[in-house]
């Protein structure tokens, strides 16, 4: 948190995470980073419910859980609403595909930076304490 705020980047992040505890303790740290409560399939009925609790500012439902209901149940509660799927099928085969390709543009190194910036920041978080502890 503290990277984030010492760089001013509170208006530029986003932390999700499927924890959604972390989520709480990252709004009780600061209210004005955006946090995005992540779910999986089966996505639970509550789940609006469960992002309110946590302060979240946006729930990230799996592709496949991403109805238009839960989208309007999630708009209703002033959520925003973000679809996500899960990337290649291992890491070491997506890193193949890559080195294989001869050209990367700036565009997709640009891209690269952020995802490993997020990773970064995800990372710390994670493993901060947790408020009881």
């Amino acid at each position: 948190m503290s990277m984030i705020q010492s760089q001013e980047l509170t208006s530029h992040v986003e932390i999700s995470s499927f924890d959604h505890a972390k989520l709480a303790r990252v709004h009780s740290l600061d209210p004005s980073i955006s946090t995005g409560a992540l779910f999986s399939s089966p996505c639970p009925p509550d789940f609006v419910e469960r992002s309110k609790n946590v302060h979240a500012s946006e729930v990230h439902l799996r592709y496949d859980t991403c109805s238009a209901a839960r989208v309007r149940e999630a708009k209703e509660a002033d959520l925003k609403v973000m679809a996500w799927f899960r990337g290649p099928l291992s890491m070491k085969q997506g890193k193949r595909k890559m080195a294989s390709s001869r050209t990367a543009s700036s565009r997709t190194a640009a891209a690269g930076r952020r995802i490993i910036f997020f990773i970064a920041i995800l990372l710390t978080v994670c493993h901060a304490p947790s408020p009881s502890s």
